[in-house]
């Protein structure tokens, strides 16, 4: 994600994520996996807006952020 970050300047999409992860899956499908990854805060977003797809809460206080994101401490 960092390195599409910085290539593009914003995060991926869905479809670009799961490409970028090599998951070759139905439309339907991705939505899902995404949708409870941003449930379980691993990602986090800020629709309405797209291509806002970043490391989450949960993938922060395992030490997975991007440059600059304030990390999240679990207490």
């Amino acid at each position: 994600m960092a390195v599409f970050r910085a290539q593009h300047g914003h995060g991926p999409s869905y479809s670009q994520m799961c490409a970028g992860l090599g998951w070759n899956l139905p439309r339907n499908l991705r939505t899902f996996v995404v949708q409870r990854l941003l449930v379980n805060e691993w990602l986090t977003e800020t629709a309405p807006a797209p291509w806002t797809l970043r490391p989450g809460k949960t993938a922060q206080a395992q030490g997975l952020s991007l440059p600059g994101q304030a990390p999240h401490i679990v207490r």
